[in-house]
């Protein structure tokens, strides 16, 4: 990586970030959670191979505070890490019912717990404080091993109806609900079709996870309250999948076409998607068996469609309010919770111990990136942008006021006198940028760009980094590049 991620040439850096996670970072994960340190001497030791591997993606310099480096890179602690996998880890062994796996994690906090009583200082292995926070996540349900082989072949591989296009045409034109469902309908050759609006709702301060099913003429409508630890992705394969469970039981009842409109795209995309996978969302597979069973057993026609939310079609609206309503009361508990939606949480729950451990640093390092460019964002700044390597890893010193002039290097201890070579006392940042005078011509050059761009104020670094205005910045970043300093 040295190799390829030099400070001014080389990769591109958001190619050298995820060079580091795919070729360093992933070697380190395999069985993190089994091995990693109880000491924290060795706990720090292995935390330097990652500081050590953004520090070299990102061109930061050595004397750069490690809370920085984890902030602008957008990754969690090692530790925190360790500790997500073993949850994930841990929580599939509880889904899929492996009691001897669950036996042997059980034994050995046993072990531990004893040589914790004979040795009070004795600390816990990584695996066994997360069995210890876990082994009582009992809402998961039984999910059979390998259940997309349990069912025919043809319920995992054939091609529902989704319909994606029409919906699109309601957002940009305003029509009657009735024409969208006639749109529909001509469009699959359905007669009078039975129609059923599906919603979820989640909210992070909500008691619970909300789910509705509205069907055209007919006074009553559902509801359900979900565990609130199930996301709105979840929420929404819930609602569909229960829409097809009541078709299939009052299969007599209904007319032989049915039309399922629901606003969340994902959802139907994944219902479409016939790619076998055993980490699919355990609603989405159930949804496609249920289609399955009333196309091929019962000779029906089902379609799901998608449309706009918040657009003012009725039936969406009255989901949506009573989805929400769903989610303001009591939770069932025998709903089962997907493991995928423990692993958001799990990974969840590490970025924001992360971002806890780097903030509480920042009262003795790094204060000055953390007053004026931290943000929380889970994605770096320069995600957005398609530059030479140069110009990231010169902001990024800047950004972390660690650079190669006289101030910085002074205040680390690198030199013993903060002058410039012009004779001014301080060699700074805005000193080099409006004041040097071994840097006229340059500076002349830069004030002529900066005009045609009809930037006329005066240059403050910090707001125009703030305010991402990468025009003003490319033209500062010239000027640095021309003058041959190595910022």
């Amino acid at each position: 990586m040295r190799y390829l991620c030099r400070m001014s040439k080389g990769m591109e850096v958001n190619t050298a970030l995820m060079l580091y996670k795919s070729l360093v970072r992933s070697v380190v994960d395999y069985g993190i959670f089994i091995y990693f340190p109880r000491d924290a001497t060795y706990r720090l030791k292995m935390e330097r191979t990652q500081f050590m591997g953004i520090r070299t993606a990102l061109g930061f310099r050595n004397s750069t505070p490690t809370n920085v480096l984890l902030a602008e890179a957008k990754v969690t602690l090692l530790q925190d890490r360790a500790v997500m996998l073993g949850k994930n880890f841990v929580s599939k062994a509880i889904a899929w019912g492996n009691e001897g796996l669950c036996a042997r994690l059980s034994r050995t906090f046993d072990c531990e717990c004893f040589c914790r009583f004979r040795q009070p200082t004795y600390k816990f292995s990584l695996i066994s404080d997360v069995w210890r926070s876990l082994r009582f996540r009992n809402n998961m349900g039984f999910s059979v091993r390998r259940e997309v082989f349990c069912d025919p072949y043809n319920a995992h591989t054939f091609r529902p109806r989704v319909e994606l296009d029409i919906g699109k045409t309601r957002k940009s034109r305003k029509y009657p609900d009735c024409e969208l469902i006639r749109k529909i309908a001509d469009k699959y050759e359905l007669i009078s079709p039975e129609v059923i609006f599906t919603d979820g709702s989640y909210g992070e301060e909500a008691r619970s996870t909300g789910a509705s099913i509205i069907i055209s003429d007919q006074e009553e409508a559902y509801k359900i309250s979900m565990p609130p630890t199930c996301s709105s992705f979840t929420a929404e394969a819930f609602a569909v999948r229960a829409a097809l469970q009541l078709m299939i039981v009052q299969r007599e009842e209904r007319g032989r076409d049915i039309v399922i409109l629901s606003d969340c795209r994902s959802v139907l995309q994944a219902i479409f998607n016939n790619h076998i996978n055993v980490h699919k969302n355990r609603y989405v597979t159930e949804a496609r068996r249920h289609i399955y069973k009333l196309e091929v057993r019962w000779d029906k026609r089902v379609v799901l469609a998608w449309i706009p939310a918040h657009e003012g079609i009725q039936g969406n609206e009255l989901a949506d309010d009573l989805a929400k309503e769903a989610a303001s009361e009591e939770a069932d508990p025998s709903i089962e919770v997907p493991v995928g939606d423990y692993r958001r949480i799990d990974k969840q729950d590490a970025w924001k111990a992360t971002q806890e451990t780097i903030l509480r640093e920042s009262e003795f390092k790094g204060s000055f990136y953390f007053q004026h460019f931290y943000n929380g964002s889970p994605k770096p700044w320069f995600s957005k942008i398609n530059v030479e390597r140069y110009f990231v890893t010169m902001f990024n010193r800047l950004r972390a006021s660690h650079f190669n002039l006289g101030s910085s290097l002074k205040r680390k201890g690198y030199i013993d006198s903060e002058r410039c070579e012009c004779g001014a006392e301080r060699e700074d940042l805005y000193h080099v940028l409006l004041r040097c005078r071994l840097y006229d011509d340059n500076r002349c050059e830069m004030d002529k760009e900066l005009r045609e761009l009809k930037y006329t104020r005066e240059i403050d670094l910090k707001n125009i980094i703030i305010s991402e205005n990468w025009d003003v910045l490319y033209v500062v970043f010239k000027f640095l590049r021309k003058i041959g300093k190595v910022i």
